[in-house]
């Protein structure tokens, strides 16, 4: 807002020139009803009157231009401070603005050693687990394979004895014989439900092993999201 100082000079200019005008047509008066006053003094007063009154009407116009300049001038001065403190303003904005992202930078600078370190960590835990994971499946499957050899050796050693007791004994009785082959079936059936039963637990553990693995994952990447998270 542009302020606007009162006209006192103005009006004191005014008053002056009043209060002259009033004394000189007083002088004048005074003069030209004395009879012992010259005539040529009257006719000084008369003409030095007009010469003083366009005098101070010349100062009267004069005294609102310069009034005029002085304002304009303390306008522009007032325009300059507001332009200056304006710019202050916007430099420190900026100043500031520069200020948070430094410190945004360095923030994210001191937090990727730790990002990369637990991201190390997370990488190597995930990476042991993965071979425990593989031993156990290794080891299961070695056992299965020990123990179908094993059923295969007691299968074989089974037919040798049953083809050694046959051989020992060559006029048995055929009813005898046929109850030798029955027990023969059921001990094969008996060995290939074992056999199945066997390869179910397998399977059953290879599963079990698979769930977990994919669980660890999981639970490993949704704590790695978390912390990310946190940092930001």
């Amino acid at each position: 807002m542009k302020k606007r100082r009162p006209r006192r000079k103005y009006f004191k200019a005014a008053a002056a020139t009043a209060a002259a005008t009033a004394a000189a047509t007083a002088a004048t008066a005074t003069a030209a009803a004395k009879p012992q006053t010259p005539r040529l003094l009257v006719l000084l007063l008369l003409l030095v009157l007009p010469l003083f009154l366009l005098l101070l009407l010349l100062q009267q116009q004069q005294h609102p231009q310069q009034q005029q300049q002085q304002q304009q001038q303390q306008e522009e001065e007032e325009e300059e401070e507001q332009q200056q403190q304006q710019q202050q303003q916007q430099q420190q904005q900026q100043q500031q603005q520069q200020q948070q992202q430094q410190q945004g930078l360095d923030e994210q600078r001191q937090l990727l050693p730790h990002q990369q370190t637990w991201q190390q960590q997370q990488q190597q835990q995930q990476q042991q687990q993965q071979q425990q994971q593989q031993q156990q499946l290794h080891y299961l499957l070695q056992q299965q394979q020990q123990q179908q050899q094993q059923q295969q050796q007691q299968q074989q050693q089974q037919q040798q004895q049953i083809f050694s007791l046959f051989s020992s004994l060559p006029y048995r009785n055929s009813s005898h014989i046929f109850g030798d082959k029955q027990q023969q079936q059921q001990q094969q059936q008996q060995q290939q439900q074992q056999q199945q039963q066997q390869q179910q637990e397998a399977r059953q553990a290879f599963s079990l092993s698979l769930l977990l693995y994919i669980r660890c994952r999981l639970l490993s990447h949704m704590a790695f999201y978390l912390q990310m998270y946190r940092h930001h």
